[in-house]
């Protein structure tokens, strides 16, 4: 063990213990401590001493002494400041900037600018002028102008409006009095067919004129065709009609005028309206549905172009007609959809290719009931329509006839191979005829006085008589026969004679002298069916058109038209259509068809709908009346084989009323010549307002003309028939026959005895609108005291003697209610 005890002396180092000896680790770790600190001490020093020699602020640079030296010495001074040089500012520039208020501008001039007069400094002034009839008055206190007007130079006093006759008229009022005080109308010419007029507001059509044209077998018809029953349509708004107007499957039910239901049971389930479409144009189609849709375009024949929505979902778009497109064909349909039910609504069609919103469609039309001529050959000296207070007339120099069996036509002379036949009472210039047979030849005219020298040839003498020849081959009257009156009137009825029992031919003739085995067959036909009776009518089942006559009148007469409705523009962009062969309200009997208890409209003959047949074949069904009161919506529109022509229509029982009277206006299948109508429409307020005043007082005349004729109609005149086979009126002139007639109630009355005929053959023929309702049988008084059977048939008019003495006078004396 040591001599010197070690102890560790690193935390006795200010000598508080008692001195010892130390170890070499106390004494490292005191020295490693105060070289620590030491360290420490120097680098905090250290970096205070860089910072102040960095410091630029409390150390002075080259550059400062540099910039002292080159200062002024300190008793220098500066000039005040000019307008160029700076300076300091000078004790009257300091008073001028204080007596400166804040805000202040620029000195300016005067004014700025007073119309086109310009302030060129800012003492300049500018003078106010009164001018003629104004003075200027100030007030230099209140520093008031006021300006008056004297009234003692033009324009004189202020108006007691802003019109023209004030001082300051408006312009805009100015127009609106002159429009109100001056009738302006546009003067419009409507071209045959379809186009679009533009009207400046809502205006009446007034009729200008319409002029007569003819052909000779034109527009594929036989005879001499005028221009018939003219007419001129308008639509507005929607081109597409109703569903009800549309041709409608039987699976469809029209819920609205514009919305139809479909329920189907099989594929493609169809319903469908044709519209009239111009060429070459644009159309916007919109209908709102959750079916399928066609959209087809057609020529004229009707033949199907292209359909540009083949059985589509489409709900909307755009239709481009071709140059040859007449028709636009749209069809709603289930397709191949056979359950549940579809929905289509709101169906529209308008020109261009613009959305629009829905509306229904607004038409208007003016129709006439008339026929117009002219010269066949130049045109010339036309028959025009024309309109006087309200009313239309015709001015006529042309008359046309249709040479039927109804005429009294008379036997004149024979030549080879011919026969002359006379026909009395015309009124017309001499030569001036024009004259077609039942196929259409001209009969060739032969200056009165010069005897016709063969068949198929026509002399005219003006005032008084007709002389036309008639081939024996086309009347079938030998040379060796003498043909009576009732055989004439059949052979213009459409009947050729022949031998009973033979065989008739183009060419046979009956030439027998003791009048047996007479036969008829119809002179159209094939000559493969005939009567042995003398035929008052022609068959359905045949065609047969009478001959024409075309003559100019003596002198030009003028007569009443009968018209319908009232064409009216609207504001905007019209579809207009011209055309011809409307028939206004013909009166129709509906048939029966028991399989469906439903009633139709114009059921062709032998088809497979109980007939009822219009009196021309109809193109397109417009109206339905019943008891002269629109029922249209009640009835279905079909096109179908089993129409007379394109279209029938039909009504199911709950909608059809057996005690009313029904009537249709159509459109003809047959074509006639369509010429431009001239007319004029209000251009401002003052003619439109001048339309309604002349419209109210044509209104008051129209009902004074209908209490007038209706009076006339009460006290009808009589009617005297041509009597056939034989029969003729009584002896006695005071119960001889005397007619018949029809009073305003519809009631039929025929008085007066006839005799000499036979039985089972027609007396004579009651024409439509004179017949029964029904078939009817009378008990009739003849004058040896006995009784007869007359016999009225509905159908036919015919009026025949079923039993009784034909040799007395037998009583046709009845009455009946009519169609």
């Amino acid at each position: 063990m040591s001599r010197y005890p070690w102890r560790d002396t690193s935390e006795d180092i200010a000598g508080q213990s008692t001195s010892q000896w130390e170890t070499p680790a106390g004494a490292q770790d005191k020295a490693d401590k105060a070289l620590q600190q030491a360290n420490k001490y120097t680098d905090e020093k250290n970096q205070q001493f860089d910072d102040h020699i960095q410091n630029s602020v409390i150390h002075v640079t080259q550059a400062d002494k540099d910039n002292w030296n080159s200062k002024a010495s300190g008793n220098h001074t500066h000039p005040n400041a000019t307008q160029t040089q700076a300076g300091f500012e000078s004790p009257e520039d300091k008073k001028k900037l204080d007596g400166i208020a804040p805000g202040a501008e620029v000195n300016q001039n005067a004014f700025s600018k007073v119309n086109d007069v310009e302030a060129l400094n800012k003492t300049d002034a500018i003078t106010l002028k009164g001018g003629t009839g104004i003075i200027i008055s100030t007030n230099k206190n209140s520093k008031e102008i006021t300006f008056t007007a004297n009234g003692e130079a033009i324009p004189g006093l202020h108006g007691s409006s802003h019109d023209h006759d004030g001082a300051d008229p408006i312009p805009e009022l100015v127009d609106i009095r002159n429009r109100l005080d001056t009738s302006d109308t546009d003067e419009i010419t409507l071209q045959p067919g379809l186009q679009v007029i533009n009207a400046q507001r809502d205006a009446r059509f007034n009729l200008g004129s319409i002029k007569g044209k003819s052909e000779i077998n034109g527009q594929g018809r036989i005879g001499i065709i005028g221009v018939e029953n003219p007419y001129v349509t308008q639509i507005s708004g929607n081109l597409l009609p109703p569903f009800y107007e549309w041709s409608l499957n039987s699976k469809a039910n029209v819920i609205a005028p514009y919305e139809l239901k479909l329920t189907p049971d099989a594929v493609n389930q169809n319903s469908g309206v044709e519209v009239t479409a111009m060429a070459s144009k644009r159309y916007y189609f919109s209908l709102e549905h959750n079916g399928k849709i066609v959209v087809a375009l057609k020529n004229k024949a009707g033949t199907e172009l292209s359909r540009p929505y083949p059985y589509t979902s489409d709900q909307y778009g755009v239709i481009e007609t071709t140059a040859d497109t007449a028709f636009i064909q749209f069809t709603v349909s289930n397709n191949t959809i056979v359950a549940g039910t579809l929905t289509f609504s709101n169906p529209m069609l308008t020109l261009g290719t613009e959305p629009k919103p829905f509306v229904p469609r607004e038409d208007s039309m003016l129709a006439f009931q008339t026929e117009l001529h002219a010269n066949p050959e130049t045109g010339a000296d036309p028959d025009q329509l024309f309109e006087r207070n309200g009313q239309y007339f015709a001015l006529r120099p042309w008359r046309k006839v249709v040479l039927d069996g109804s005429l009294g036509w008379t036997y004149h002379s024979a030549g080879t191979a011919f026969k002359r036949f006379q026909l009395d009472g015309f009124s017309g210039a001499v030569d001036s005829a024009y004259l077609t047979k039942y196929n259409g030849a001209n009969l060739a005219r032969v200056a009165w006085g010069t005897n016709t020298s063969a068949s198929d040839q026509q002399a005219f003498q003006g005032v008084g008589r007709l002389i036309i020849s008639i081939s024996n081959t086309d009347s079938g009257w030998g040379d060796a026969y003498t043909p009576t009156p009732d055989e004439i009137k059949a052979y213009f009825n459409g009947w050729k004679m022949y031998e009973y029992g033979t065989k008739a031919s183009a060419t046979s003739v009956y030439n027998r002298t003791d009048g047996l085995n007479k036969g008829w067959t119809p002179i159209t036909g094939d000559y493969t069916f005939g009567v042995n009776v003398i035929p008052s009518t022609f068959p359905a089942n045949y065609s047969y058109t009478p001959y024409q006559l075309l003559y100019r009148l003596a002198k030009e007469d003028v007569e009443p038209v009968v018209s319908e409705d009232c064409l009216t523009l609207k504001e905007g962009d019209n579809v207009v259509q011209v055309g011809t062969g409307i028939v206004l309200r013909e009166g129709i009997k509906p048939s029966h068809d028991p399989t469906y208890n439903a009633y139709n409209i114009n059921a062709a003959p032998n088809s497979n709908v109980p007939a009822s047949p219009l009196k021309s074949k109809a193109s397109k069904l417009l109206n339905i009346y019943r008891d002269s009161g629109d029922d249209t919506n009640k009835w279905i529109f079909y096109v179908d084989g089993n129409s007379w022509g394109n279209q029938r229509a039909a009504a199911y029982a709950y909608n059809y009323s057996v005690n009313s009277a029904y009537s249709v206006t159509y459109i003809k299948l047959d074509k006639s010549p369509v010429v431009p109508i001239s007319g004029v429409v209000a251009a401002n307020e003052k003619a439109q307002l001048s339309d309604l005043t002349a419209g109210v007082a044509e209104a008051l005349h129209g009902v004074s003309v209908l209490t007038q004729k209706k009076a006339e109609k009460d006290a009808p005149g009589w009617i005297a028939p041509t009597l056939l086979n034989g029969w003729s009126a009584y002896t006695d002139t005071s119960y001889a026959f005397k007619g018949y007639r029809k009073d305003s109630d519809g009631m039929v009355e025929v008085v007066g005895l006839v005799a000499g005929g036979a039985l089972a053959v027609p007396i004579f023929n009651l024409p439509e609108g004179y017949r029964p309702v029904k078939n009817i049988r009378v008990l009739a008084a003849v004058s040896d005291g006995s009784v007869a059977i007359i016999d009225v048939n509905a159908t036919t008019g015919r009026v025949m003697l079923v039993t009784g003495n034909p040799a007395s006078g037998i009583s046709l004396t009845m009455n009946f209610p009519t169609q």
